[in-house]
């Protein structure tokens, strides 16, 4: 038995390989405590056999013998999976990892399904919202629709990044999160009281409406913050 440890895991979202995204999602459905999660999760990321009372066998048969606090730490390293959301992370989709040339309406439609998905458990939603973003296959697995959940969780988040006004909320991720309300309000936003052109607006390229509504919300903002300022020297 060798007595070096030369073990690698990620530590951070940016982190995760596509191979590792994998093995992440496999487990988002399986009914563990958070300190079974992270066993489980560090022995499949480390490429780790448990062979009891503290002994694991690589994948190249070498045997290696990890104490309690080592087994913990490793673990511990491990909690950002389950403690943070994740931003920008490996894709595991045929779409553009930034949604670039993607219309904005086929992204709201995407995004609505996805929200149902994280309350209906349904793969075949996750399929329905590829197709809307250009990705076209026969089918998604329950793992896969996982994997594609975490990707599209961490595209939301860059996004907020990206458009901090616009998404500053939970978005779907909200109690009482209205897709149709939501479309409504943002359209209510960009058309001047000109409905027809809402077909206009779900035509043009997601990250020109969000810009948009980015720039419309700065510009409301400013104007309070003025007519406030007023309002103190009265």
């Amino acid at each position: 038995m060798s007595e070096r440890i030369d073990l690698t895991i990620p530590t951070s979202w940016h982190e995760v390989t596509r191979e590792q995204l994998a093995i992440i999602a496999s487990l988002m459905n399986e009914q563990l405590s958070r300190e079974e999660t992270l066993f489980v999760l560090f022995c499949r990321l480390a490429g780790l056999k448990h062979e009891g009372m503290g002994m694991f066998r690589t994948g190249d048969g070498q045997r290696i013998r990890l104490e309690t606090w080592q087994l913990a730490d490793f673990c511990n390293r491990l909690a950002f999976i389950l403690d943070t959301l994740p931003c920008d992370i490996v894709n595991p989709t045929r779409v553009n990892r930034y949604l670039d040339d993607i219309k904005f309406g086929d992204y709201f439609h995407a995004d609505a399904l996805m929200y149902r998905y994280r309350l209906e458990n349904d793969p075949s939603l996750v399929w329905k919202a590829l197709n809307d973003l250009g990705d076209h296959r026969r089918g998604v697995s329950p793992q896969f629709a996982n994997e594609v959940a975490l990707w599209w969780a961490g595209v939301m988040q860059w996004l907020k990044g990206q458009y901090p006004l616009v998404l500053d909320s939970e978005g779907g991720s909200t109690e009482g999160y209205d897709p149709l309300k939501a479309r409504q309000n943002i359209m209510l936003m960009l058309n001047n009281d000109c409905p027809q052109d809402n077909e206009r607006i779900e035509q043009s390229k997601m990250h020109d409406v969000l810009a948009a509504l980015q720039n419309k919300i700065e510009l409301a903002k400013k104007r309070e913050d003025q007519m406030a300022a007023l309002r103190k020297k009265t």
